[in-house]
């Protein structure tokens, strides 16, 4: 195995993901913390309001601009497949204990 890079490391950093876990006609939503080991990584210059992306690094947790770019684009992803999910099985889900 190769040895970890500077940039591996950064990566590597513990961070929090909303992970949805979709079963028929029940929705399970777990927020957990998980190691990213490694990520295919791409150098990407955009412009970005300063003050925007530092706000959104403290309102998210993180200590970068990065780390709150890669953080805002996890949770709209799996706000869309919620979404998605929801549009679906919208009305037509059951929870079990609710109203027994």
């Amino acid at each position: 195995m190769p040895p970890i890079s500077a940039q591996d490391s950064r990566s590597a950093r513990a961070v929090n993901t909303l992970t949805c876990i979709y079963l028929i006609n029940k929705v399970y939503i777990h927020i957990f913390k998980r190691k990213v080991e490694r990520m295919a990584v791409a150098i990407t210059s955009i412009r970005l309001d300063k003050h925007l992306a530092d706000e959104a690094a403290e309102v998210l947790g993180v200590k970068s601009r990065t780390e709150a770019v890669h953080a805002a684009l996890r949770e709209i992803v799996a706000l869309k497949r919620f979404m998605k999910l929801m549009s679906k099985y919208g009305g037509k889900l059951e929870f079990s204990g609710h109203d027994e």
